[in-house]
C-alpha cells in the first residue's frame, strides 16, 4: 500500500499587532490647586542648634518678633513665585504635549481673481452712479443674523489656551500676592504700634523713677 506524501503544515504567521498610539507626553507637575503650602517655610539645622535667649524687655521681644514676620515673609514670598512658575511650566508642557510637531502655521485664503475685478470695478464706476449708490440705505432685520451665543467660547489651538491659562495664573498670583503683603502690612503696623506704646510707656517709668 503507498504512503501518500502529506504537505507539511504551514506554519501560521502571526497576526500583525495593532500599532499603539504614541501617547502624548503629559506633563509629570502636578496641577496647582492651593497656594496655603507656601506658608511653610524652611528651617535650617542652624536655625535648630543657634542658641536662643529670649529678652527679657516686651519691647525688645516684639522687636525680635517682627524681624521674624519679615524674614518669614520673605520666605513666603519667594514660595509662592516658585508656585506660579511651577503652574506656567505645567502648562507649557501639557501645551508642547497637545501641539507636537505642528508648527505649520494656516493663513487666511487670498483674495481671489473674481473678488480683486469686482473691487476694481467699482473703482471705475462713474462719480454719479457711485454717489447714487452711496446714498441708498438698507435695512437690515436683526431677526436675520439672530443673536451670538455669548456661552460658547471660540476654539482655539493648545498654544493659544496656554497663554490665556498662563495670563490667568498671572492676573490671580498678583492678587494673591498683593493680598499678602496687605496681611503683612497689618501685622507689622499693629506690632509697631505695641512698640512705640512699650516705649513711650517705659519712658513714663524712667521719669517717674527719677523723681
Amino acid at each position: 500500500m503507498a504512503h501518500q506524501n502529506k504537505a507539511p503544515p504551514q506554519q501560521q504567521q502571526p497576526r500583525p499587532q495593532p500599532q499603539q498610539q504614541q501617547q502624548q507626553p503629559v506633563s509629570t507637575i502636578p496641577i496647582l490647586h492651593s497656594i496655603a503650602p507656601a506658608i511653610f517655610t524652611w528651617i535650617t539645622d542652624e536655625d535648630l542648634l543657634a542658641p536662643f535667649t529670649p529678652p527679657t524687655d516686651p519691647v525688645d521681644l516684639l522687636k525680635a518678633r517682627l524681624r521674624e514676620i519679615e524674614a518669614h515673609a520673605e520666605e513666603v514670598r519667594a514660595n509662592l513665585l516658585s508656585l506660579f512658575r511651577r503652574e506656567c511650566l505645567r502648562i507649557i508642557q501639557e501645551a508642547e504635549g497637545e501641539d507636537g510637531d505642528n508648527t505649520t502655521v494656516h493663513l487666511a485664503p487670498l483674495v481671489s481673481q473674481q473678488e480683486v475685478d469686482d473691487m476694481i470695478s467699482n473703482m471705475r464706476r462713474n462719480t454719479s452712479e457711485a454717489r447714487d449708490r452711496s446714498r441708498s440705505r438698507v435695512l437690515i432685520q436683526n431677526d436675520i443674523f439672530g443673536q451670538p451665543n455669548m456661552n460658547v467660547l471660540p476654539m482655539r489651538n493648545p498654544r493659544e489656551a496656554a497663554v490665556a491659562q498662563i495670563q490667568a495664573v498671572i492676573s490671580q498670583g498678583l492678587c494673591d500676592l498683593e493680598s499678602y503683603k496687605t496681611k503683612v502690612d497689618e501685622l507689622r503696623q499693629q506690632i509697631k504700634s505695641e512698640i512705640d506704646r512699650g516705649t513711650r510707656r517705659q519712658g513714663t517709668d524712667r521719669m517717674d523713677l527719677s523723681f
